[in-house]
């Protein structure tokens, strides 16, 4: 469903309820914002419980390190940025090259990256060269430290591979004005006539990214939202797919 089927649903079943007035714009953004943020922390809470990634997540993986994003920069000091829209870590490691020798081939092997939390990670700096537990070469720990991650020991990667979920896009329905002054709907790619921003300004419509499985638990999400009574909420269950 694009945001123009949820908000018609939406008014479908308000009016199943007989319950007056009609969903703004503004009150429908604000709506999906908090909707689609509660649904996407329920999902990263399943995620940290279960350690796997269920198909709700996967139009939000993102893996730096392969032909469609660079690896993740690791400076001199051992920092790497985190990404703008990182909300949780899936993976991450690197590449440690063997040098040729005996007629064997230049040859390479993954090594796992350790995230470990930050009292934890400077608990094994602080243990000193000769604890079992400091960090090495083959054995690289990191942390999040602010918007940085920190890896360690230095300068043995200068890039990692790193694979995360990331924050999906704030839905945003977009409108121009009928002569009566009714939002209409403008789809992504449209451009607006003048009547609520100036022609030929580009539609702002942002669409779901989510699987069109995820839908309709955002928008029993947003039946409660906007606290239809229950006799809409009834009219609901004749719009699940999965029925």
């Amino acid at each position: 469903m694009n945001l123009y089927e949820i908000k018609s649903a939406l008014s479908h079943l308000m009016l199943s309820a007989q319950k007056t007035g009609r969903i703004s714009a503004l009150d429908y953004n604000l709506a999906l914002e908090v909707c689609q943020n509660e649904y996407f922390n329920d999902q990263i809470a399943k995620l940290e419980e279960t350690s796997e990634v269920s198909d709700d997540l996967s139009p939000f993986i993102v893996t730096l390190g392969t032909p469609q994003y660079p690896a993740l920069a690791v400076d001199a000091n051992g920092y790497a940025i985190k990404p703008s829209d990182y909300a949780r870590r899936i993976q991450a490691g690197r590449k440690q090259y063997v040098s040729p020798s005996c007629g064997i081939a230049h040859s390479s092997t993954y090594r796992s990256v350790t995230f470990l939390p930050v009292e934890k990670f400077y608990g094994r700096l602080n243990g000193g060269p000769a604890s079992l537990l400091y960090p090495k070469k083959n054995r690289l720990i990191a942390t999040q430290e602010n918007g940085y991650f920190r890896i360690f020991p230095v300068g043995i990667a200068t890039s990692i591979t790193f694979s995360y979920v990331r924050k999906p896009a704030t839905p945003f329905y977009d409108f121009n004005l009928s002569a009566s002054g009714a939002e209409v709907y403008l789809a992504p790619g449209a451009v607006h006539d003048g009547t609520n921003l100036t022609v030929g300004t580009p539609s702002r419509t942002v669409e779901l990214e989510w699987n069109e499985s995820n839908h309709y638990p955002l928008l029993q999400r947003l039946v409660k939202y906007f606290a239809i009574p229950v006799e809409g909420q009834l009219q609901l269950q004749t719009l699940n797919p999965q029925k």
